[in-house]
């Protein structure tokens, strides 16, 4: 068994966005966790603050390049504009920044330490264990405000 960690974010119509698209992943993956969701401000570019917050899905098989195509479809359902560069608004934003199998890493995304807003509600939903493996177990989130949303 393999758990999949995916951060989800936006910073157009994000509540409604985010709350969609965890109803459309429902679909496809088991989903086991939903981390909470945080407000900050967008990093990279000038732009509209984000909702960030992260998930867990369970996977009998490891196929990093299956479900990643399966994410980045469900990006361009909601209208996702492959052309515009990497940091700019965008409705939804689906990466998976970890994989795990019996507490051993098997991915790691760079993301969870360049960014508090993958960290944070990433560190929410991991294991004590893992969570000390990527050494995050310390950071505060006290820069976030909680965003709920409505699944």
């Amino acid at each position: 068994m393999f758990l999949y960690y995916l951060s989800l974010g936006s910073n157009i119509n994000p509540e409604e966005n985010l709350a969609e698209a965890i109803k459309r992943l429902r679909n496809t993956f088991k989903i086991t966790k939903i981390s909470n969701f945080y407000l900050n401000s967008a990093s990279g570019f000038e732009g509209g603050d984000f909702i960030n917050g992260c998930i867990e899905i369970v996977m009998q098989e490891h196929d990093f390049d299956h479900i990643n195509s399966i994410l980045k479809s469900t990006e361009d359902h909601f209208g996702r504009d492959r052309k515009q560069p990497k940091f700019s608004d965008r409705p939804l934003d689906i990466d998976i920044v970890l994989v795990i199998q019996e507490e051993n890493l098997i991915y790691i995304s760079k993301e969870i330490q360049d960014y508090d807003f993958v960290s944070i509600p990433l560190n929410e939903i991991i294991t004590e264990t893992i969570s000390n493996k990527l050494e995050i177990s310390q950071i505060s989130n006290s820069s976030f405000k909680e965003v709920k949303i409505y699944l």
